[in-house]
């Protein structure tokens, strides 16, 4: 399998990574990870119209209509980890698939990676449904991000053995969100449903 990973930031270092020992990572694959921010999906997309598109953004309903606009073939998959997470447990999100989807999900399934498209209710997660969960989450989270880092600075004299689970937790994500590049995080920021959370 060939894949082209657009975007040579954090996050598209990191997917060149984990899927280079899975695929052949090349500048003529017709299968595309645009590993760019939100804010430049309408250009990259325009300039491989009619290709594979495969939208890894932190908000997904905008740009998965985004890339619909280019190509009818368009994946959307939002991974819910990145370099500092652990690779246990990782998950990624189906928020719209194309008759060329399930190569792009048996290639994250090859490196560990639990794939969903429904809740366990069985509801169907879209764009929409995907971005209200990341508001109420990534981007909840977020917005605390600069007071919790004060607080993981403040504790840092603590023994290590003496720090409760639960801080850990909290140190944790934290340390995780410095895997936030400017793309990344103000795709976070441009989450329509901000406000709701």
């Amino acid at each position: 399998m060939k894949i082209r990973i657009v975007g040579d930031g954090v996050f598209g270092q990191f997917l060149n990574k984990i899927f280079s020992p899975h695929a052949e990572i090349c500048d003529d694959a017709q299968d595309l990870f645009l590993a760019v921010p939100g804010d430049a999906y309408d250009e990259i997309a325009s300039n491989h119209a009619g290709k594979h598109l495969i939208n890894v953004c932190s908000v997904q309903q905008e740009t998965n209509r985004t890339c619909l606009g280019h190509s009818e073939d368009v994946t959307g998959i939002h991974p819910l980890f990145g370099p500092r997470s652990p690779v246990e447990n990782r998950v990624a999100l189906v928020t719209q698939r194309c008759e060329k989807s399930a190569t792009i999900i048996e290639l994250f399934e090859k490196v560990g990676v639990e794939v969903f498209d429904s809740l366990p209710d069985g509801q169907v997660i879209d764009g929409e449904l995907h971005d209200r969960m990341m508001a109420a989450t990534h981007l909840a989270g977020l917005r605390q991000l600069a007071e919790l880092k004060g607080i993981v600075e403040k504790s840092a004299w603590v023994p290590e053995q003496f720090i409760p689970t639960s801080f850990l937790r909290l140190r944790n994500f934290v340390e995780q969100s410095g895997d936030f590049s400017p793309g990344t995080l103000s795709s976070i920021k441009s989450n329509p449903y901000a406000e709701e959370d």
